[in-house]
C-alpha cells in the first residue's frame, strides 16, 4: 500500500526540490526500490483537503536561528492524523542547496563558477550557509543572485544541481545549510516506512 507523506512547503519549487531529493534517498536506501516503482510505494501530499498549500503557521521565519527548527520539529511531532511530514530547513535560503550541488557542466559554467568564487572570496557550493538572505536579490552574497549567475536563471539548469550531482557530494557540500539533515532525516524517518532500509544506505563512507 502507497505511503502518504505530507511536504509542509512555502512555494511549489520548494515542493518539488524537496521530494525529488526525498525520492533518490528512498531508491537509495531500500536496494529493491526503484524510480519506476516509487508511484505505488509514496505519494506527497501538498494540499490541505479544502485545496491550501500545507504551510507552517505561528512560526517566526528566522532562517539562521536555532529555534526556528525546534519549532518546526515541535510541530511536527504533534499528532497529524498518522501522515508523515518531511521537515527540510534551508540555511539561508532554498537556493543554498542548489548552489551546494552546482557542478560545472563545460568551460562556459566553470569560467563562471570562478568568477563567483572571485568576487565572494569563497566556492559557494562549499560555504553556501555563508551566503545572507537579501531583500535586494542583486546583493553580492544573496543566494538568489549566486544561483542566477551560475545557472542564468535557467530552471532545467538548476534543476540538475539536485537531479544529477551525487547524493554524497550533496551531503558533503550540505553539513551547514541543513540539505544533509534533510537527507538523514528522509533516510531515518521515511524510508523504513517504505522498506528495509540496507545497512550502508548507499552511503560512501
Amino acid at each position: 500500500m502507497s505511503q502518504l507523506f505530507a511536504v509542509v512547503h512555502e512555494a511549489d519549487a520548494d515542493f518539488t526540490t524537496a521530494t525529488e531529493l526525498a525520492d533518490r534517498v528512498l531508491v537509495e536506501a531500500i536496494d529493491w526500490l526503484d524510480f519506476d516503482s516509487l508511484a505505488y510505494q509514496r505519494n506527497w501530499l501538498s494540499e490541505t483537503s479544502a485545496g491550501a498549500r500545507l504551510t507552517w503557521t505561528g512560526i517566526a521565519k528566522h532562517d539562521r536561528e536555532p529555534e526556528r527548527r525546534q519549532g518546526l520539529e515541535q510541530a511536527r511531532n504533534q499528532d497529524h492524523g498518522g501522515i508523515a511530514v518531511v521537515v527540510g530547513l534551508a540555511i539561508v535560503e532554498r537556493e543554498s542547496w542548489l548552489i551546494c550541488g552546482f557542478h560545472p557542466e563545460d568551460n562556459v559554467e566553470t569560467a563562471r563558477l570562478e568568477s563567483t568564487q572571485t568576487e565572494l572570496g569563497f566556492d559557494p557550493r562549499e560555504c553556501s550557509h555563508e551566503l545572507t538572505a537579501h531583500k535586494d536579490e542583486l546583493a553580492k552574497r544573496s543566494p538568489k543572485r549566486v544561483l542566477k549567475a551560475l545557472t542564468q536563471g535557467i530552471w532545467e539548469r538548476e534543476q540538475r544541481c539536485w537531479q544529477v550531482t551525487p547524493l554524497e557530494v550533496l551531503r558533503k557540500n550540505g553539513k551547514e545549510n541543513g540539505l544533509a539533515d534533510f537527507l538523514l532525516e528522509v533516510r531515518e524517518r521515511f524510508a523504513p516506512r517504505i522498506g528495509r532500509v540496507d545497512a550502508d544506505g548507499g552511503i560512501a563512507t
